[in-house]
């Protein structure tokens, strides 16, 4: 009996249907963005895992997620398929390529950096540039070699990427006005320690004032990491929400549903950076590179910095 030699072999779709399960939480998303059934995904990925002998994912009713053996499966194959998508983007795809950028951005600032990125599109629509916005939670969870910018907020990652400091964010904190209501007059930050807050973790924060600063010691009561969520808790009357971006509560403060508290009271802002890739050659990316350094502010309540 002649064995089928490709049998025992993994194929480039089932690693291209790995990675997708991988980065999307469950085999049914992962069907949805392969424009595939769910039935299809399944099977390629439990070939890959009998041709390895080892799971690659738990599974579970909430979705799935990659055993430690998928874990390092996966950063290969990331590696295997960028290294292929670079042969092609070289020869039969360059044009198209040089025209997109693609771009990682944080969550909490996709929809604040959309517009600067839709206004640059415009200007470069001669030269048929694209952008490609994907959103992260944890700088640890994407691949930088995949992306030819990724905006950062706060913390420099560990990687050999050109950094541009390019912003800071301004942050602040509200409740509603019913909540300041029901409340004491709240003058002193530490009368905060005493309220219910809205944060995303337990933590001790610094608050600077015109001639002093303190520290205070934040149990929040709700523990949201979302900035959006964050808001829509304070609009309810929920709490305090601590650390808020003004250019995200702006629109709320101003039609009432918001109110700033201790606006003599700052948190310390959080730089934005972007990162570049050093050898990374694109027509289109230094100029908006330079577009988002001269742009001056993405929002007027987002300051900039030298």
């Amino acid at each position: 009996m002649v064995s089928n030699n490709s049998e025992h072999r993994a194929t480039l779709r089932q690693w291209q249907l790995f990675i997708l399960t991988v980065e999307k939480g469950s085999i049914l998303a992962a069907s949805a963005a392969a424009n595939t059934d769910a039935a299809v995904v399944s099977r390629e990925i439990t070939k890959l895992e009998h041709l390895l002998q080892e799971p690659l994912l738990e599974r579970s009713r909430s979705g799935v997620r990659p055993t430690w053996l998928g874990a390092q499966k996966y950063k290969e194959a990331i590696k295997i398929l960028h290294d292929i998508n670079t042969a092609f983007s070289e020869t039969e795809n360059t044009s198209i390529r040089s025209s997109t950028i693609r771009l990682a951005v944080p969550g909490a600032l996709t929809g604040l950096i959309a517009k600067p990125l839709a206004e640059f599109e415009k200007l470069q629509s001669s030269n048929h540039t694209r952008i490609e916005i994907n959103s992260y939670q944890n700088i640890n969870d994407i691949q930088p070699e995949n992306f030819d910018l990724i905006v950062c907020l706060q913390t420099l990652p560990n990687v050999r990427m050109i950094a541009y400091d390019i912003a800071s964010i301004s942050y602040g904190i509200f409740a509603s006005p019913d909540f300041i209501a029901q409340n004491k007059r709240i003058s002193d930050p530490t009368q905060l320690e005493k309220l219910p807050l809205i944060h995303s973790k337990s933590e001790k924060v610094l608050l600077q004032g015109p001639f002093q600063s303190i520290t205070i010691t934040v149990e929040p009561q709700i523990r949201i990491n979302s900035n959006e969520a964050m808001i829509s808790a304070a609009v309810e009357g929920l709490g305090i929400a601590l650390r808020i971006p003004l250019w995200a509560a702006e629109p709320l403060a101003k039609n009432g549903k918001l109110r700033h508290l201790l606006p003599n009271w700052h948190i310390p802002n959080a730089p934005v950076w972007l990162l570049k890739h050093p050898g990374r050659k694109i027509s289109a990316l230094e100029k908006l590179i330079q577009f988002l350094r001269k742009t001056g502010t993405f929002h007027p309540t987002l300051t900039k910095t030298d």
